[in-house]
């Protein structure tokens, strides 16, 4: 696997990015060994859980930020990228890289050239947005143009005029079990009075996290909203601690990074996950937060349409400004049939359970 997610080493411990590796760890079965080149984390490691399977084997490489505009950082690195993948690409059989980055950009530019190997290129941004940088549209150019036997595409939702070759296919984030047990938990959730609202995610400009807080600032949101819990890390997080200072009209909770099992938790209490984000290809909190009847409440990109209908399952924003929060939340607050919604917003999660995944994987991937 050829990606810029993030790996460090901590004494004997290799750390990685916790949703790539339950995602490797799901497709650890069908694999000898899963040689993961990363790329090393130079400052908070909060987010990264241990790989623990003697079947994945992680290389780390020089971190660059796939936006990055520091051109000397870039060309120091890209020496070095492709050295690990001609390393290790001749005993590899499969080849997956993880778009759009840096290292994915070179593992395309390769797969133009072997057809003795199946590659799988999934790109995780959206697929169709004009605004992307430009690194992210070059490397969708490429990807629409890569129509051979041996190479598959997976992208966020399905899209007109799509090669056969590009597959619409859905981020895994929970099991089959966790899925049963989240939809028990939810059944007990009351919807009747008042109401929490959630945020996970990273603390940045595009997550719109500041849009949510000016909000709620800025407009007396209807009584039934009590509470407000921020789940997460990130560049923004000193800026959202000085902001809730000025909020007194809901009670507001910081609980920074924490373990999957813990932000379960939060998902099992609160009642709507906001997500006013700039631009996404489909986060998978949407689907962990529905699975336990926490009702999305997202901003209408990329493919998050598809699964979300407005009303019916969750709540979608035209755009992320404060004004059209507050408004969307407004309606919210006199809606009666939130708890119909919570229910449909569990149905869907069954496309993003890791069985769902593996099947899909080995019946319309790693075929040719």
């Amino acid at each position: 696997m050829i990606s810029d997610t993030a790996v460090c080493r901590q004494g004997n411990e290799t750390l990685a990015f916790e949703p790539v590796v339950r995602e490797l760890s799901a497709l650890k079965g069908n694999f000898s060994e899963i040689i993961w080149l990363g790329c090393k984390v130079h400052e908070d490691a909060t987010a990264l859980k241990a790989v623990d399977s003697k079947k994945i084997r992680v290389i780390v490489m020089p971190s660059v930020s796939h936006k990055s505009l520091n051109a000397l950082r870039v060309l120091l690195a890209y020496p070095a990228f492709v050295f690990y993948i001609l390393r290790y690409l001749p005993s590899a059989t499969h080849v997956h890289t993880r778009a759009p980055s840096h290292p994915a950009l070179l593992g395309i530019l390769l797969s133009f050239l072997d057809r003795k190997r199946i590659y799988w290129h999934k790109y995780a941004g959206d697929w169709v947005s004009p605004d992307a940088p430009y690194t992210y549209r070059l490397q969708r150019q490429w990807l629409n143009a890569l129509r051979f036997k041996n190479i598959r595409v997976t992208v966020n939702g399905s899209w007109k005029n799509a090669p056969a070759h590009v597959f619409a296919f859905e981020n895994p984030c929970i099991t089959e079990a966790e899925r049963k047990y989240a939809s028990l938990a939810a059944s007990s959730k009351d919807f009747s009075s008042s109401l929490s609202l959630l945020f996970v995610g990273n603390i940045n400009a595009n997550k719109g996290i500041t849009n949510l807080l000016t909000a709620i600032r800025e407009h007396r949101l209807d009584s039934r909203f009590t509470d407000l819990y921020i789940v997460g890390s990130g560049p923004l997080l000193g800026e959202v601690k000085r902001n809730v200072i000025e909020i007194d009209s809901i009670r507001i909770h910081i609980a920074g990074h924490i373990s999957r099992q813990l932000i379960d938790q939060y998902y099992k209490k609160c009642h709507l996950l906001m997500l006013p984000s700039q631009s996404e290809g489909f986060p998978k909190v949407i689907a962990e937060a529905a699975a336990y009847g926490c009702i999305p409440v997202v901003t209408d990109i990329s493919a998050i349409s598809q699964y979300i209908t407005d009303g019916s399952n969750g709540f979608l924003l035209r755009d992320n400004r404060p004004d059209t929060i507050a408004q969307k939340l407004s309606s919210i607050a006199l809606n009666k049939e939130l708890s119909a919604v919570s229910k449909n917003a569990i149905l869907f999660t069954e496309k993003f359970t890791y069985e769902h995944f593996t099947e899909r994987i080995q019946t319309e991937i790693y075929t040719q």
